[in-house]
């Protein structure tokens, strides 16, 4: 797939985002370079490489599991900039629509 001016246009309408012409052009260059890194991994023989699991190593001393006492609601509380006495309150930072 190659990136034209018209794929980054409508990519940045759906994203709601704007470029001068400079920027289209090193966005273009940039994700032509990356569609083509992604080709060479496509056509790339792995039948032959062996599989690496790392989900355990056995050599990482692991740590006990040791259930031990929370802070105090009250104490934590008292340190918020603002608080209803059980929660702490937060401005809202999503809008919707």
């Amino acid at each position: 797939m190659k990136i034209t001016e018209k794929t980054v246009d409508k990519i940045s309408d759906l994203a709601k985002l704007s470029f001068d012409m400079k920027e289209k052009d090193e966005l273009i260059i940039g994700l032509n370079g990356m569609m083509s890194f992604v080709t060479t991994l496509e056509n790339f023989d792995s039948s032959e490489e062996r599989v690496a699991d790392f989900s355990f190593n056995p050599t990482c001393p692991l740590a006990d599991d040791v259930a031990t006492p929370s802070l105090k609601r009250e104490d934590v509380l008292s340190s918020a900039p603002l608080c209803d006495g059980s929660a702490f309150i937060v401005p809202k930072t999503v809008e919707e629509g």
